[in-house]
């Protein structure tokens, strides 16, 4: 039901129907969570990812009704045409409100987050493919598939950057606190999502310049973001199916518990290895290449011309490397604290040993690509980047004129590379002296501050709820 619904999603033009299939993505998704239905955290995972997408499901059919009501359509490829009308209408900022409100709740963009490391409840495979490669970057797809519609202007510009660098840092930043290896993973996640969606954000700016010098900048911002799209499904695929196999052969996933399987596992230990360094950004892997086009992006976004960029645009290329350098901690933490150091049988409840080859099978497939897409970057870059950038930023290219790809694993000593040193540099003495701030309370509280707010309003809605219905009414007074 799931794989049929994201299909739906993508291949959909009439927006109705891609709003039903969109719930029917939510609505599978709880479903998986809520798989071992006997645990209460199941249940709760389940309850609050679908009641927060589906919020943003209903703000995201507010919004497709008021385009409908601007241009009397619900196609998506007619209301692109009619983009001009779109942005003249005194409704454009609703809308394009509403629309991301969807966007973000399903990619969970912070504040929507909160829903995503509570989804790791399902099993393995589920979270490998619905809560890493697939759902979370269904709300990426609207965004890029909207671009045409409300890029161009400065609010769509500033909300969508800013909030997916500032997801980008607040997940990086949460990663590191956790102790269970799928909480690294989804916050992991959350921060990666984050950074596919601020590159969405600073290639939007092509819809605005029409120096096609300056246009050209932001080109490589889109192409970034598909080519991270698709490096970040191969790393974190593997890297979600190799962790479900130390869970399985190990019974447990506390890293405080973990540590000494490289001999033991070394299958599993080679599949972590290449994704997780494809996931901090070392070569030469895949997401190396698309780590340092991150970059360029980031700094590109400085020359933007407009939209106050010259006064705040450092932000954009400071918060990247902030945020890169505790991507790069969080990867080290998974890696060496699951396979270095010395291995203690009494930490386990079972024997441990290495998978089965039908285990093993999916993560050396995907761990391949990571190699294979790092070496080759050029393999996909005229049969699927560059025409879902001719998608996305329609009408920036005349004359039957092609985007230009290429794609490479070596950029020169360029600032991009010295950025990267620094966040392997810094990223390895924080590493290294872990013990020293890791009894810091901030450390110590893997719980996202933003759950309690969560939980509070759901008991006050449950609450109230319950003093309306008990309500009775008597010679015309309410009484509770």
């Amino acid at each position: 039901m799931f794989m049929g619904a994201m299909l739906g999603v993508i291949i959909s033009d009439n927006m109705i129907v891609l709003y039903v299939f969109w719930e029917l993505t939510s609505l599978s998704s709880a479903l998986l969570i809520s798989y071992w239905f006997q645990r209460d955290k199941s249940i709760y995972g389940a309850q609050k990812s679908m009641l927060i997408t589906v919020f943003g499901g209903f703000a995201m059919l507010g919004g497709f009704a008021i385009l409908y009501s601007i241009t009397g359509t619900f196609s998506i490829q007619e209301t692109i045409a009619s983009a001009d009308l779109v942005m003249a209408s005194n409704l454009f900022i609703p809308a394009m409100i509403l629309v991301l409100l969807g966007a973000f709740t399903k990619s969970a963009q912070f504040p929507f987050h909160i829903w995503l490391p509570d989804a790791m409840e399902a099993p393995t495979p589920v979270s490998a493919y619905l809560h890493s490669a697939t759902m979370v970057k269904a709300g990426l797809y609207l965004v890029a598939r909207f671009t045409p519609v409300f890029a161009g202007v400065p609010e769509w510009f500033w909300i969508v950057s800013g909030v997916g660098l500032f997801t980008l840092f607040w997940g990086s930043l949460s990663a590191v606190r956790q102790k269970d290896l799928k909480g690294i993973l989804a916050f992991s996640t959350i921060s990666q999502l984050g950074l596919i969606m601020s590159l969405l954000g600073v290639g939007s700016a092509s819809l605005y310049f029409n120096d096609g010098v300056e246009n050209a900048l932001y080109h490589a911002a889109i192409m970034t973001a598909i080519f991270h799209l698709i490096n970040h499904a191969t790393f974190k695929g593997s890297l979600f199916m190799a962790i479900g196999i130390i869970d399985h052969e190990t019974g447990t996933r506390d890293i405080n518990r973990l540590g000494g399987l490289m001999t033991i596992m070394p299958v599993t230990f080679t599949i972590t290895l290449i994704g997780a360094a494809s996931m901090a950004g070392i070569p030469p892997f895949n997401g190396f290449i698309s780590k340092e086009m991150f970059f360029t992006g980031m700094l590109e976004a400085m020359e933007i011309s407009a939209w106050n960029m010259q006064t705040f645009g450092i932000l954009f290329p400071v918060i990247a490397w902030v945020a890169s350098i505790f991507t790069f901690l969080y990867c080290l933490i998974l890696f060496f604290k699951t396979f270095t150091g010395k291995f203690k049988p009494e930490n386990f409840d079972k024997h441990v040993h290495e998978a089965p080859i039908g285990m093993l099978i999916s993560p050396i497939i995907l761990v391949a690509l990571v190699i294979v897409f790092g070496l080759f970057p050029n393999l996909l870059a005229y049969s699927l980047i560059e025409p879902a950038m001719q998608s996305i930023l329609p009408g920036v290219m005349t004359g039957g004129e092609r985007f230009y790809v290429d794609i490479y694993l070596w950029h020169g000593f360029e600032l991009e590379l010295f950025m990267t040193m620094g966040v392997i540099a810094l990223g390895t003495l924080l590493f290294i002296y872990m013990k020293k701030w890791s009894s810091l309370a901030i450390y110590k509280k893997e719980s996202d501050i933003l759950n309690p707010l969560y939980d509070g309003s759901l008991s006050a809605l449950v609450t109230g709820s319950q003093k309306i219905t008990r309500a009775q009414i008597t010679e015309g007074f309410v009484t509770i």
